[in-house]
């Protein structure tokens, strides 16, 4: 682990280098590329951090950000390399407001340098809508999911991983709208693909699986919605137990399920396993 003492030694040594700058421009000093370098590293290190020695490696990743713009360019791939690490500190700490701008930056530059169907512009694409779904704003991220996800069936298949998740995000800015019945298809294939990809136990097959079943049970389709509820119970109880909350979760949804189609037995049933499992 870093000490702090450490930290500002480098860093003091590191300023003491400014004067071996090169020029880049007759008018404008800026760092060597060899210094940047040294203080890029550094950056990193002390983000793995906590503490003061964390908040100093932000500010030394926003110094290499401003560096690497004088240096090489606002385009060039290093400048985008230590702008996306930005981006992924901001979001890590939940300030995706913050995080917009440059995720914006970071795409736009990505899809002007490499083109759409490169693999770093469609993970910026992806990362640019996450941020907004974060943030609530599913319209602004409906096009632009729609886009990742399009690239992403062209470049990888439909059944990759990448493209699933794309096809998640996507699905994501139809749920948030409320569009339930758009969704549905994209929720079903998604599920279809992890399942077949990594089996029914796996916790992203369950996310897809109850997002559908909530997609079922949000336009009423009950008589569509209860077999995958059934499925869901058997599952979760067969890979985690009666009672972990995953499955008194599924229960509850079956017995809400059974009750709606007038099965009042049967959700009795359910609700009596529910709460056996609440009481284990």
């Amino acid at each position: 682990m870093l000490q702090r003492t450490t930290v500002a030694r480098h860093i003091t040594l590191l300023r003491r280098a400014i004067p071996l700058s090169t020029r880049a421009n007759r008018n404008q000093q800026v760092e060597s590329e060899d210094t940047i370098e040294t203080l890029n590293r550094l950056a990193l290190k002390c983000l793995n951090a906590q503490g003061p020695t964390r908040q100093e490696g932000k500010k030394m990743l926003l110094e290499v950000i401003q560096h690497r713009k004088q240096l090489n360019g606002p385009r060039h791939p290093s400048t985008l390399q230590a702008i996306g690490r930005h981006i992924t500190v901001l979001q890590s700490e939940g300030r995706y407001g913050e995080a917009e701008p440059l995720a914006r930056e970071f795409e736009a530059s990505s899809r002007l340098l490499m083109g759409a169907l490169h693999q770093d512009t469609i993970t910026a694409s992806g990362n640019l809508v996450s941020n907004l779904l974060a943030q609530g704003k599913a319209e602004e991220a409906e096009p632009l999911a729609k886009q990742a996800a399009d690239a992403c069936r062209i470049v990888y298949g439909d059944a990759h991983e990448t493209t699933l998740v794309a096809i998640s995000n996507l699905a994501g800015a139809l749920l948030l709208q409320g569009r339930l019945g758009d969704a549905e298809p994209l929720v079903r294939e998604e599920l279809v693909a992890s399942r077949a990809l990594k089996g029914d136990g796996h916790p992203d097959v369950l996310i897809s699986l109850s997002t559908l079943i909530d997609c079922y049970v949000g336009q009423r389709k009950w008589v569509e919605s209860e077999p995958l509820a059934r499925e869901e119970v058997s599952i979760v109880r067969r890979h985690y137990g009666h009672a972990h909350p995953r499955a008194l979760v599924a229960g509850h949804r079956l017995a809400h399920v059974l009750h709606a189609q007038g099965k009042e037995d049967k959700a009795r049933t359910v609700q009596a396993e529910v709460l056996d499992g609440l009481m284990a």
